[in-house]
């Protein structure tokens, strides 16, 4: 099995990237809760499995910022999955934060995936131990009984209909409450996640809008709750069934393969239907208009959501300034 691994050395995206609410500043020492953040940044993780090869990456590729107090678009809705869970007519009071977070205030100190023949995701899974590839860190002003709450949605439903290929659309949280820190890893401060499949033959999205929140009243019990500023992460994979053709991939990417249509006549696959398959348009409009703001890189970058095309955008970068962009990690 080959695997890719890139630090954060982004002579092309200094750290950090943009200076608002979220920042992403690595950082292996932020411990919490029995867990411990990577400290890592990796986009791109290639593997072998069964009949084939995949790509697991970064989806987005860089935590994209979203307005305090929720969103909502066809893609992700994270106000009416939120209020549709969690409604009025049993006592929840939702509403957006008056002024922005200062910025800084939500640090990501590690952004971080993985995958192999028995599992993709987030690094932390696959027999890892405990630490977590996507850790978040509140590091702002005090806030009155502080939560966080995340909504989800993925094609790999786990919880209320079971199965690859099944919508999953979800307040990623314990059954009676929004709050992700009712008993998972986090709590006034500290976020920690890694979500995963164990199919990784199958190709997956898994798109994650997380969010701090202050709520007024008593610990899990508060009801009326403030929503601050939050941020976009994920991942995805894409399997080839290619068989043999895995050894004859990695030499042509550790060549000279700059745009999508090398990639996929190095593999003798046409990649686009993926692309199509995952119905991701909205997600790669949204990545396109905050990263084009941030980074100046081609837009083929996006199309596969910052995960294969890192790869080659990197090494394109490397031989073009002379800079080392990425390292192989065990």
């Amino acid at each position: 099995m080959a695997r890719f691994a890139f630090a954060l050395v982004l002579a092309v995206a200094p750290v950090p990237i943009w200076t608002a609410t979220v920042t992403v500043s690595l950082d292996n020492t932020h411990t919490a809760l029995g867990r411990t953040s990577t400290g890592v940044y990796d986009p791109l993780d290639i593997y072998a499995a069964p009949g084939g090869f995949g790509f697991a990456f970064l989806l987005p590729p860089i935590p994209i910022e979203l307005p305090r107090g929720g969103f909502t678009s066809p893609t992700l809705d994270f106000n009416g999955t939120l209020t549709g869970t969690f409604k009025m007519a049993d006592g929840w009071d939702f509403k957006a934060a008056g002024a922005d977070l200062a910025a800084n205030s939500l640090e990501v100190t590690s952004y971080d995936v993985f995958g192999d023949a028995t599992r993709v995701g987030i690094e932390g899974t696959g027999g890892k131990g405990l630490p977590r590839g996507f850790a978040v860190r509140y590091t702002g002003a005090a806030q009155a009984n502080p939560h966080w709450i995340q909504v989800i949605r993925d094609n790999h439903n786990i919880t209320n209909n079971p199965g690859h290929g099944n919508d999953e659309h979800i307040v990623d949280s314990g059954a009676a409450t929004p709050y992700y820190d009712d008993g998972a890893a986090a709590d006034a401060t500290n976020f920690f996640d890694a979500p995963s499949r164990s199919d990784s033959t199958e190709s997956h999205y898994w798109i994650g809008a997380l969010y701090y929140a202050s709520a007024k009243g008593p610990g899990l019990a508060a009801q009326e709750v403030t929503i601050l500023n939050g941020m976009l992460w994920g991942w995805g994979n894409l399997f080839f069934p290619v068989g043999d053709a895995v050894g004859a991939f990695i030499a042509q990417a550790n060549q000279n393969l700059d745009s999508v249509a090398a990639l996929s006549l190095a593999i003798d696959l046409d990649m686009s239907s993926y692309f199509t398959e995952l119905q991701l348009d909205e997600l790669q409009t949204l990545f396109n208009a905050q990263l084009a703001s941030d980074i100046p890189e081609p837009s083929t970058f996006l199309l596969f959501g910052g995960g294969a095309l890192a790869l080659v955008w990197l090494r394109a970068r490397r031989r073009s300034r002379g800079a080392t962009a990425h390292a192989t990690r065990a």
